[in-house]
């Protein structure tokens, strides 16, 4: 019988107790898995929104806390239009709505100039694109316009006594586009009281790869308005507050639930030792090493982290997959990126040896006759 074999049925030796000491290993790495993969969807989201665009760089105010919903002069893209190697640019708004009779907390609305290649990406299911005439009109992406139960023809309320016609139903490659509202630019800056400001202009040039001509549009374009910054859409969709908050409090939700599991494993191993001092003892009067009894211990207590592990990545896919089968959650990704599930499989390792290595300690520091004696 090999160690590993060895451990393995060591740890099956109290089923129950093994069992549960590795569902509290689990909860902590499903709330890593789940609560940081959903968070670093939304990064993703974002991201894959503006590639599928093509945007090279993003203008928005500086130092607000909600860069979503910044506000800057609309006059502003006219200027950035006539700087050398800047190829198109688009100003754009966007802001959050609750739709409550639907039960829908978070629902992005974007403000675009309907005509322009950012309306290339949008594949109609029904109805149309806006067009430069329209008014109180609305596309809607299919995720949302399957939740609200809407199609082309109906009518939405926005904002409370304010309907608007669905002329269009699209779908896009990015889950943020499915569950958003589009409205032209000028109706969505009606509708946020915010006429000739945009939230954000998005800047398409010539040569993305020339660094070069980037440093000099950037710095071209923070001159232009006191408070503005140009970044590119990486660098500014990491630096969204809404995402690094996220992302933190998904953090901070599994450093608890990782404590949890570390004193759960720590109790379970403690328990094995007191139980098991004579075997040790047995052990180590047939010849075993100190360090050999120490790796035993601690090797055990990895292995059932380990179980543990694969569990809780099991329970975290199920949990973000039942989830997107809910109106409320349609902008959560069903998608876990395997950097995600490899940092969960990390925390059930560390969790292992955070709990087993106070036990392997005090099981090398046991003499032989004493561990005997105090089987007894």
């Amino acid at each position: 019988m090999n160690f590993i074999s060895f451990l393995f049925r060591n740890v099956m030796r109290r089923k129950w107790r093994s069992f549960l000491t590795a569902s509290a290993v689990a909860i902590a790495v499903a709330s890593v898995v789940a609560l940081v993969g959903i968070s670093t969807g939304f990064l993703d989201t974002f991201k894959s929104f503006y590639q599928e665009l093509g945007i090279d760089m993003l203008v928005t105010r500086e130092g607000g806390a909600r860069k979503l919903t910044s506000a800057i002069p609309e006059e502003i893209s006219d200027k950035i239009a006539a700087l050398p190697g800047v190829k198109d640019v688009i100003p754009g708004s966007v802001d959050i709505i609750s739709l409550n009779d639907y039960g829908l907390q978070v629902v992005p609305v974007n403000g675009l100039v309907p005509g322009t290649f950012v309306f290339d990406h949008y594949r109609m299911t029904s109805g149309r694109k806006l067009t430069v005439d329209d008014g109180a009109a609305a596309m809607l992406g299919a995720g949302l316009a399957k939740a609200v139960e809407k199609n082309v023809g109906d009518t939405l309320e926005l904002i409370p006594g304010e309907p608007y016609e669905i002329v269009g139903i699209y779908e896009a490659d990015s889950q943020l586009d499915n569950a958003a509202v589009v409205l032209s630019l000028k109706q969505h800056q009606y509708m946020m009281d915010r006429e000739g400001q945009v939230t954000g202009i998005s800047i398409v040039l010539d040569d993305p790869n020339d660094k070069e001509a980037m440093a000099r549009i950037k710095s071209e374009v923070e001159k232009m308005e006191r408070g503005i910054v140009a970044k590119p859409t990486k660098e500014h969709v990491e630096n969204l507050q809404e995402i690094r908050l996220a992302i933190g409090m998904a953090w901070l939700t599994s450093a608890i639930a990782m404590v949890v599991g570390t004193l759960g494993m720590l109790n379970t191993m403690i328990m094995s030792l007191q139980e098991r001092t004579g075997e040790i003892g047995l052990l180590r009067a047939v010849g075993w090493t100190r360090s050999r009894v120490g790796k035993m211990i601690l090797g055990e207590s990895v292995l059932l982290s380990v179980f543990g592990g694969l569990l809780g990545v099991g329970v975290a896919f199920l949990i973000v997959w039942l989830l997107t089968l809910l109106p409320q959650a349609m902008m959560v990704n069903s998608r876990i990126d395997s950097a995600v599930v490899g940092q969960g499989m990390a925390v059930a390792v560390i969790v292992g040896v955070l709990g087993g290595v106070i036990p392997a300690m005090h099981a090398t520091k046991l003499a032989p006759a004493d561990a005997l004696r105090q089987s007894h």
